[in-house]
Parts: structure tokens; sequence; C-alpha cells
């Protein structure tokens, strides 16, 4: 009986804190990594690295769900691939091996889809100025990370490929996955999808919120921009953000931390402390070399341009309506490969 493929898909822009651990640890378990790069500083299609495509999506909109979708859909990874994860850069699946992860699939081969509670993390902590801090520094240079034991209540959802048959559609965040309707009764047509329930159990995903307070307040101030682009697009979720943009101290970041994107005051986690954080080594598994060897091929590349929005971008932010019609939003968008480099490219409305 051959082994169970497993690909990763994720989305990422100027990683560098994080992309070399990512990639090293999950090259460990997945088969096939599928990395969007949207609009780094640098080329990050440029390196060679076994078992990564990388995908350019030059957009000056962040279209998580749209290109997310059309990867899965254009490379067919749901047909090469038995289990399927879509992920954030800042996140880390639990398994330290493939024969971990094997043993976690071969648990829910009935399942359709198994969900994932975040535990979340900073690198640094209490906030300092690191020493000798760079732009090459990353997670493991902080390592061991300060990892909350209490379970945020936001989910990530992985799909086996055989039991749920596509078209399937993650949405914005990779939290939920939906099915459309095959057909739609009058009942229907303000609900074109179904959503479909995930395999619950105690499950993790360690969420490295952060790297430190500077690099928080830059990753939010990018959500907020990113989500004023679409004021006007139903269904957008994560406005709760804005409110993180004031300075915190410690003891009130933490909380921020702990309960991040947590809108529901009954799963609101109170008296939040050091006491609830452990510092946890996650990558004392790994080959440091190889995370070192992918640091060196990143930094050795040099800046690229980025182009303007495009007309075709343009037009399909201002003709989006819905962020939940998966589906219809996925259609406008594809990858194209020019030069040897995949690129996301719009289609004309």
């Amino acid at each position: 009986m051959s082994s169970p493929r497993v690909a990763i898909v994720v989305m990422a822009h100027n990683p560098y804190q994080y992309i070399s651990e990512f990639l090293v640890h999950h090259g460990n378990i997945a088969d096939c990594i599928y990395v969007i790069d949207h609009r780094s500083d640098k080329p990050l299609s440029a390196i060679y690295i076994e078992n990564v495509i990388f995908i350019e999506s030059n957009q000056v909109g962040q279209f998580q769900s749209e290109v997310t979708n059309a990867v899965i859909r254009d490379y067919k990874i749901y047909e090469n691939n038995d289990w399927l994860f879509v992920l954030d850069i800042d996140e880390f699946l639990p398994f330290k091996s493939k024969n971990e992860l094997h043993q976690f699939i071969e648990k829910y081969k009935n399942a359709q889809t198994v969900s994932f509670n975040w535990l979340n993390g900073v690198g640094v902590y209490p906030t300092a100025e690191l020493e000798n801090e760079n732009d090459t520094t990353s997670l493991i240079d902080v390592t061991p990370l300060f990892i909350s034991n209490k379970p945020n209540p936001n989910i990530k959802v992985c799909v086996n490929c055989n039991k749920l048959k596509y078209p399937f559609y993650f949405r914005t965040g990779a939290h939920e996955v939906v099915k459309p309707y095959r057909f739609l009764s009058l009942f229907l047509r303000k609900n074109y999808y179904k959503s479909i329930k995930n395999h619950k159990d105690s499950h993790f995903i360690y969420h490295i919120v952060s790297f430190d307070r500077k690099s928080f307040y830059k990753k939010i101030k990018n959500y907020v921009y990113q989500m004023g682009l679409r004021k006007h697009v139903k269904g957008q979720g994560g406005w709760m953000v804005e409110t993180y943009l004031k300075d915190f101290d410690d003891k009130a970041w933490l909380e921020v931390i702990q309960n991040f994107r947590v809108s529901d005051k009954e799963k609101i986690v109170y008296g939040v402390d050091q006491n609830m954080f452990i510092k946890k080594d996650i990558f004392d598994h790994l080959d440091i070399k190889k995370i070192l060897g992918i640091k060196r091929k990143i930094n050795t590349l040099a800046n690229k341009k980025m182009s303007e929005s495009s007309i075709d971008e343009s037009n399909y932010i201002k003709n989006k309506k819905y962020d939940n019609d998966v589906k219809r939003n996925a259609s406008l968008f594809h990858v194209c490969k020019t030069n040897s480099v995949a690129e996301i490219q719009i289609r004309k409305i």
C-alpha cells in the first residue's frame, strides 16, 4: 500500500522571519508545498527548493481565497494528492515526521475534513531589543518560542481529497471549506454553498502570531490596509483587528496574542498572564543547516520592482460583491506560466 500524498498551500508576503523554518518543517512531512508569493520585496520564485513550487501573486490586493482556490484548481492538487492543508506562513502543523502525519491520516481516513485549533505564540517576549537583529533574523534565532497552553477557538481546516470530492473551496483564511450546491431550490438562492462539517477533536496547530511587537504592528497595519481596499464587499470579516493598532504593555499584548481574532465574548480568555505560556522549541527535530541554507539563498536575492494595480485588478475590486461567493471569485483568477515563472493573473471582466 502506497503512502498518502500530502500537499500544502501557503500564501505569504515578505515572510523572511518565518519562511525558512516553515519550508523545512513542512518539507519533512509534505510531498509538495505551493508557496503563493504576494508582492514580496524579493523574487522568491528565483530560488530552487526541492518539492516547493512558487507562484507569484503581484496584485496590490491580497486576494487570499481567490488565489488559493485558483492554485488548487489549476494545479489539480485535489486530484494528485490525498490530503490538502491550506496554511498561513505563521502556522506550523504539530507533526514532526511523515510517520506522525500518516498516523493522523490513518485515524481520520473516513473524515472529509478535520479542524485544528490555534495554539498562539510569539517569537520575542518580553519586549526587548534583539542583539544583532537584522533583516535575516528569523524564528530559529529566538527559539524557544513563547506559546500559549490554552487553545484559541479559531480553527484551520484540512481536506481529505479521497472523501470530499472536488469541487470544494476554502473561504478566506481556510477556516471553513464549502461545496456549491448542485441544484438550487427557492430557499437556497441566497446561499449557494454548503459548509462542510469538520471532524472536531483535540487537534491544534502552532500559530506564531508575531515575531515581535514591532512586526505585530506592521502585520496589523497591512491587514487594515488590505481590508480598506474592499470596504464595499459583503461578508468580509476580520475588522476587529483595527482595535490592535494601539500601544500595548507586555501584559496587554499577551492578552491580544491569546485572544487574537476572537470576537465572541464568551470565548475570550480573561486574566491572561505569562503562566499561561510556555517556552517551547518546535524546531528541535529539524536540520538547522537546511534552515540556514534557505536563509542564505533568500539573502542573496536582489529586491524587485513592483507594478501598480492593473486595470483588471481595479475592475475586479470594483465589481466584487460577496467575499463568500468563492467559486465565482476564484473563476476570475488563473495561473499563467511566463518565462518559467508561474504567476496569478486576473481575467478581464
